[in-house]
């Protein structure tokens, strides 16, 4: 498992607190899909196997990639920048990618994986392999090697940290 300490991804970490906070001042929160999502969610968490909830989850995440496809790019700074443009357009945070022990470290922040009325975190469950379906597309798109994956890394906290990997 990668260290989070890792030179360079440390600095992103120390910086997302500031950056999350800026991000949202900048939005208004809408609650109009809350209900519908920790009902989704938690229905999925009730009546689904994990594994399957996953898989189902992430290709939902590539449909909606293969909906907002990225430029081809040349460096993993325009990727970033592709990306963010993506995220704005939707409201779904801001991402910072990192090179770090031989893979991509995915730093996803402001992502709509809380929200106060899902405590108990049934929806935040099941954001995280829709991103990580949404960012394995993405990279392929890029012609990343087929057998890398995208994965969570951390416990899903402030800022997500993903690894785009083996």
């Amino acid at each position: 498992m990668m260290q989070m300490d890792n030179p360079a991804v440390a600095p992103v970490l120390e910086a997302a607190p500031l950056e999350t906070a800026a991000y949202c001042a900048a939005r208004r929160g809408s609650a109009q899909w809350r209900a519908f999502l920790k009902a989704l969610a938690m229905t999925f968490d009730e009546t689904v196997e994990t594994a399957d909830a996953h898989a189902f989850l992430r290709e939902v995440g590539a449909a909606m990639a293969r909906s907002l496809p990225l430029p081809r790019v040349a460096t993993l700074e325009a990727l970033e920048d592709a990306m963010n443009a993506r995220w704005d357009a939707l409201d779904w945070g801001w991402v910072r990618l990192r090179e770090a022990d031989g893979a991509v470290v995915i730093v996803h922040g402001a992502s709509p994986t809380r929200f106060a009325e899902d405590a108990e975190g049934h929806w935040t469950r099941a954001a995280v392999p829709v991103l990580e379906g949404v960012y394995g597309y993405w990279f392929q798109a890029q012609q990343g090697p087929s057998h890398l994956q995208v994965k969570l890394v951390a416990e899903p906290t402030e800022p997500l940290v993903l690894r785009y990997g083996r």
